[in-house]
């Protein structure tokens, strides 16, 4: 009698083990499933590498984690990488995902840092725009019909409520080759968060009925492009300009409800402490070429005029792309 008890609980031991073993084994595969998928997605949607460092699936939970993800900069940027994101949390209904449509009612991105550059007349937020634009046939060519996709090949998303935190945006658009004014016109803005509500469910714009990873990495980028654009104030007039066309043509974020919100500190208040920081800085700069060229005689005062001149020219030019302050309504 003992051993049988012994058989039948060595034997419940046994299906718990396998159970459990099963259990690691499908998580890690889904894992680097979902790693892999993101990863392919990525760079079907932008055009450049993009690696995750891991993905965490709660089988059970409908809770997922992303951690690490890097975009990569087009090639002839100094920049490593476009995007950079610390971590991410998802939450999807588990009903949905046998059905073509996941539902994801939260999805939040956390710790985003952006690198907008220009070298030799390109942008590299433009490479990466441009391969947006032709992966959702663009707005130059309506007539086009688009590929054919495979029936139940590619699972789509609605997502109730994405949500980006601490979002960081450098802009790099002046050519280093320019002296003073290449440091000078380095610009960081600060984006302490943005709200998307039923991405995939507007009945507008890349997905009424839901949107692919590709097309769901594509809005992210052009939802943080138009936040740059919005909280412009401090970034060059061609680069948001630029910005505002490009956005225009893609069309991505119609329909989509977007919200920026904002600290205590306005836009204006931004503007007025980088006016500050370029006055310091092109008063640093005129010091050390005084110091530089104090010795050199009449030479010496000749190329201090005009460094000077151009120092001036280059502070008074950025400081027009500050935002101005807008007249009270009558």
């Amino acid at each position: 009698m003992k051993f049988i008890k012994r058989l039948v609980l060595f034997g419940f031991l046994a299906v718990v083990l396998l159970v459990v073993a099963a259990g690691v084994i499908l998580t890690l595969t889904i894992n680097a499933v979902a790693k892999e998928g993101i990863e392919v997605g990525g760079k079907t949607a932008l055009g450049v590498d993009t690696k995750l460092k891991s993905a965490s699936i709660g089988l059970f939970s409908g809770k997922f984690g992303l951690n690490g993800l890097d975009v990569s900069n087009p090639q002839g940027f100094p920049s490593q990488h476009f995007v950079q994101l610390g971590d991410a949390r998802v939450a999807v209904s588990l009903v949905s995902l046998t059905k073509d449509v996941i539902e994801v009612p939260e999805f939040t991105m956390d710790g985003l840092t952006v690198r907008l550059e220009r070298r030799a007349g390109k942008s590299n937020y433009d490479v990466i725009l441009d391969h947006l634009q032709k992966l959702g046939g663009g707005a130059k060519e309506p007539s086009k019909p688009a590929e054919p996709k495979k029936s139940g090949s590619e699972k789509k998303l609605v997502v109730k409520e994405l949500t980006l935190r601490n979002i960081t945006i450098h802009a790099d658009m002046v050519d280093p080759s320019t002296p003073g004014l290449a440091e000078l016109a380095k610009v960081t803005v600060p984006v302490p968060e943005i709200r998307l509500s039923n991405v995939g469910n507007t009945g507008e714009g890349v997905g009424g009925s839901g949107v692919t990873i590709e097309e769901l990495a594509g809005i992210i980028v052009q939802t943080i492009m138009a936040a740059a654009a919005e909280k412009g104030g401090v970034l060059p007039d061609q680069l948001l300009g630029e910005l505002k066309n490009r956005l225009s043509s893609l069309g991505g974020l119609k329909g989509i409800n977007l919200k920026m919100v904002t600290e205590s500190g306005s836009v204006q208040e931004l503007g007025a402490s980088f006016g500050a920081a370029v006055s310091d800085a092109g008063a640093g700069v005129k010091k050390t070429v005084e110091e530089a060229t104090k010795d050199l005689g009449p030479a010496g005062d000749k190329v201090k005029e005009e460094v000077t001149k151009q120092i001036d020219k280059a502070t008074d030019k950025l400081k027009g792309l500050l935002p101005k302050k807008e007249e009270p309504k009558r």
